[in-house]
């Protein structure tokens, strides 16, 4: 009977501890031998989309600073302070707000960049 209650007790605590981790349940099997069969999240996409939103280029990196200090800095102001044309502004502002980095508020002439990381 205390066998049978402390594989109750070890399920109750595996589940919270997984479950506070947000990670799927266990599959728990009680035969001869207790066993506990884990599930991982797809880790591949995540791995993927977390280097993919974070590592950021030298020239977003300077665009990112240039927007910090002067949140409704235009393109064509960047071209001077970043060094790179206007071209190149815009892919790398493009890039950053599909990174979910910035965005842009406001109206077009009077709008402003707002860093959201």
């Amino acid at each position: 009977m205390a066998e049978s209650r402390d594989k109750i007790q070890m399920d109750e605590v595996i589940r919270k501890a997984l479950s506070e981790a947000g990670l799927p349940e266990p599959k728990f099997e009680f035969t001869t031998f207790f066993a506990v069969t884990f599930c991982r999240p797809d880790l591949k996409d995540t791995i993927s989309d977390t280097i993919k939103d974070t590592i950021l280029s030298g020239n977003e990196l300077r665009i990112l600073e240039e927007m910090k200090n002067n949140p409704r800095i235009t393109a064509e102001e960047l071209t001077k302070t970043v060094e790179i044309n206007l071209r190149n502004i815009k892919k790398n502002i493009g890039k950053l707000k599909e990174k979910g980095i910035i965005a842009r508020k406001g109206p077009r002439k009077t709008g402003f960049w707002e860093v959201k990381k």
